[in-house]
């Protein structure tokens, strides 16, 4: 990262009012069919700082070609990692109000961080 990205960086997480954690797939056996069980409960990332902004309902999002319905738009900060399989969990603002739910990463919009100073990612609630 330059040194322009840097202190926009510094400067960008005043407006992350938020933290939350981020879960990766783990492979914990294989069911009678061969099929991996998948598990989240290994934390990748504890208190990342992020803010949900969330999606008007029904809205659809084009990822790459794709539309994609989803609940929240995820800011982060330019340099976390996030994967499409992750989950996340545990969205908390600085005053302790907790969004409820547990939510799967979609994908991010084309033009998220084009200042490299966050990222958006697309998040839907898991049933």
């Amino acid at each position: 990262m330059s040194l322009a990205s840097v202190v926009a960086a510094t400067d960008y997480v005043e407006l992350l009012t938020h933290t939350c954690t981020v879960q990766r797939p783990t492979a914990t056996a294989t069911d009678e069919g061969g099929h991996r069980i998948v598990d989240y409960t290994v934390d990748v990332d504890t208190l990342v700082v992020c803010r949900p902004d969330p999606i008007k309902s029904g809205d659809l999002i084009d990822i790459g070609g794709h539309l994609v319905q989803a609940d929240y738009r995820l800011f982060l900060l330019y340099d976390q990692a996030t994967n499409l399989k992750d989950r996340i969990t545990d969205i908390v603002d600085s005053d302790g109000v907790m969004v409820a739910g547990t939510f799967e990463v979609l994908g991010k919009p084309d033009n998220a961080g084009a200042q490299g100073h966050h990222k958006e990612v697309l998040i839907r609630a898991v049933n």
